[in-house]
Parts: C-alpha cells; structure tokens; sequence
C-alpha cells in the first residue's frame, strides 16, 4: 500500500473507533439488525432498477416496430470490401470461427494487433484477428452476426433486417410480384451454426488430405410454393443446409458413400454418413448429433468417430430405368442410438450424366427408433456410387 493512501484510511480508522464503536458495542443487536437491512434495501433498489431498464427497452423495441424502424441494422447489397480475406497465418477454419475478427485498413492502423479485447458486462473477451476487409473509412471490425450476438450472450436480439432497394426500384411492383410467384423464404431460426467433425474439418478417410470444410444449419424453416397440374398451392416445412467444399474427391479404395442428414422433430440435429468400397464394406464413417438443448450455442456436437456408425440394408430398390440396385430402407447405429430409416417413396433416383457425370439416389425419408413407429426426424437420404464408381465434372 502506498503511502499517500494510508494516511487517509488511518483517518477513517480512528474516526469509525472514536465515534461508531462505543455505539455498536452498546447496541450489538440493533446494528446487527440494521446492516442486512441496508443490504436488502440496495438489492431491491438495483431490482427495480433492472426491471425497469428491461421494461423500457421493450417498449423502445415496440415503439421502433410500430414506426417501420429496424431493431439493430439495415442491410444494403453486400459491399466486396466487407468480404474478409484470411492473412497468411491463418487457418482456413478461421473463416467460420466465433472468435475471429476482420479489420478493415483503419482499423489495422489504429489497434495493431493480433488479439482484440472486448468488455462483455464483468468479464473481457479475446477476438482473434484472422484477417482483413478492404472497405475504407473510419475504423471497422467485421464479424460474424450470429457469433457476435452469442459472444455478447443476446440471442435473438436481432429480429428484423431491413432491405433496401435500388435507386428508382418500385416497391410496391416488387412486392405483388413476390406475392404472385414468391421465392422460398428460408428464415433462419435461432440456431447456432452445427460445424461438423473438428470444428467444420470433416474427415473423409484415412489420409489426413481426404477431408472437407463441412458446416450445417439445420431446422430452417422455409415457405414457397408450388404449382401442380395448373394449381399454385403454398408450403412450409423445415429445411437442411449443407455446405461443403474440399480439394479431393474420394480414397482411391472407395466407389461412393451412404449419408443421412435429419432435422429431429424435437429440435435436434442427426447427421450419419460412410464411405463404402466396391464390395459393401465400410471404408469410413462419420457424423454428428446435436440436441436440441444445445442447438442455440456454439458448443461442439456429439461427433461421430470414423467406425463409430454402423449402416446396416434392410430392403432394396430395383431401378427399372438404370438396372441399379439401391437399399432404400437402412438401420443406422451412432454412437446418438440406434435408427430405422424409411425412404417416402423408392424412385427417388436422379440421373445427372449430362451435367455433373453421376447416376446417384437421393430423396426424402423418415426416421424412426429401433423397433418403433412413431417417426422422430425427417430428412434426406443420399447413396453414390451403387452403379459405377462416383465421379464429378
């Protein structure tokens, strides 16, 4: 302790032993009474001070509704400057990292630095700068929305984005045209980004280079329409997206795989794949599980090891058009539980020779507990290479 702080809390000190302590000692009780109450008293002045501030901030968020206003951000086209660029020392994996930031070249020059720290309420957060954008300006940090909201512990708090339309655009043209033959809306729910195998790195054999960058947002709900013999009819449902992208194709012993992706109907996400050899067997496996608990945080999924799954055929297709033979209707055992997997109808086969070169079957199908009707997920089912070995191009 430094001395030019000592002097005053000695004065403190013999200030409360003259004045307080004759009184505390002839009162113990009524001060041992008084103290907690005090206590009490600021808890429930900094309650209502919470609620309040809770209340005001929803009327605020009602009131912006009410007047057209957006609750965080409107969104133009995106500008190719805000497109981050990944420096020399990061990983690829940065590119879907919830910690990782982008600066933007006045940004770069004012914080010169590696890690970026942020206040969230008590405690600091470290962002790692992963690389740049190009947009000029005023100093700019870009990161991912979603993660942002995650890291400041705000789900959802962004509920509206505003879109705004070219110079001269007719809105209301623009609307009736979206209300006579609308585009499938995909609204994405609040679920955090499901980042398959180590964090988006997908392993897909044996040799470290047969991998991909392998994300999923599952349970998307989506609206559109459709039209059939003449009548438009709307639909809703729940969608899966994939997307996933690497620089080798297949393990020179494989001929194709088997794979699954299903949105659980309790809110959780079940992904099941193998890649299968010439005579049936399994060469590897992999997958994840998320519960539906989980699905708003960026906690790692339960990730399925490469002879972790295990696809057992229960029933064959006999395609009268390629002669393929394709079993439609699979037990999967994960290390999640086990599954039956029931394909919505057998000719589901898609011949895609004159475009991307492959003869594969994919289609809709339901899953169900072992030994139970009662269906728990719906999804895809995808199987290459039952024909001639998969290629692409």
């Amino acid at each position: 302790m430094t001395r030019p702080l000592l002097k005053p809390l000695q004065r403190l000190w013999v200030l409360w032993w003259t004045l307080s302590w004759p009184e505390v000692r002839l009162h113990p009780w009524r001060h041992g009474v008084a103290v907690p109450a005090v206590m009490l008293g600021v808890g429930l002045a900094l309650s209502v001070h919470w609620i309040n501030a809770s209340a005001l901030a929803e009327f605020s968020s009602a009131v912006r509704a009410a007047n057209g206003e957006p609750d965080a951000l409107s969104m133009a086209a995106v500008h190719a400057g805000l497109m981050p660029r990944l420096s020399d020392t990061a990983d690829r994996l940065d590119l879907l990292g919830a910690d990782t930031v982008f600066l933007n070249p006045a940004a770069q020059a004012l914080l010169d630095a590696s890690i970026v720290e942020m206040q969230v309420g008590w405690e600091p957060s470290r962002l790692r700068v992963a690389g740049t954008v190009g947009l000029a300006g005023s100093p700019l940090l870009v990161m991912d929305v979603g993660a942002l909201q995650h890291l400041l512990g705000q789900p959802e708090h962004i509920t509206r984005v505003d879109l705004r339309l070219q110079p001269g655009a007719d809105a209301r043209g623009l609307l009736a045209q979206w209300q006579t033959h609308p585009v499938v809306d995909a609204r994405w729910e609040p679920q955090a980004l499901l980042l398959q195998g180590e964090a988006g790195w997908s392993r897909k054999g044996p040799e470290p280079t047969q991998a991909s960058l392998y994300y999923t947002q599952p349970q998307l709900a989506v609206e559109g329409t459709v039209r059939i013999k003449g009548q438009q009819r709307r639909v809703r449902g729940r969608a899966w997206l994939d997307h996933e992208w690497s620089e080798a194709l297949l393990h020179p012993e494989a001929v194709g795989w088997d794979w699954t992706g299903m949105n659980l109907l309790d809110g959780g996400a079940l992904t099941a794949f193998r890649l299968r050899r010439a005579d049936g067997s399994t060469l590897w496996t992999g997958g994840s599980y998320r519960p539906a608990h989980a699905a708003q945080s960026m906690s790692p999924p339960l990730v399925f090891g490469p002879d972790a799954v295990v696809f057992t055929p229960l029933r064959h297709w006999f395609s009268p058009v390629t002669q393929i033979r394709y079993p439609v209707d699979w037990r999967i055992d994960t290390p999640a539980g086990g599954f039956e997997l029931r394909t919505l109808l057998d000719a589901q086969e898609l011949d895609s020779r004159a475009t991307t070169g492959a003869i594969y079957w994919e289609g809709l199908s339901h899953l169900h507990r072992l030994g139970r009707s009662d269906v728990v997920g719906r999804g895809y089912l995808e199987m290459t290479g039952y024909g001639e070995r998969i290629r692409l191009g």
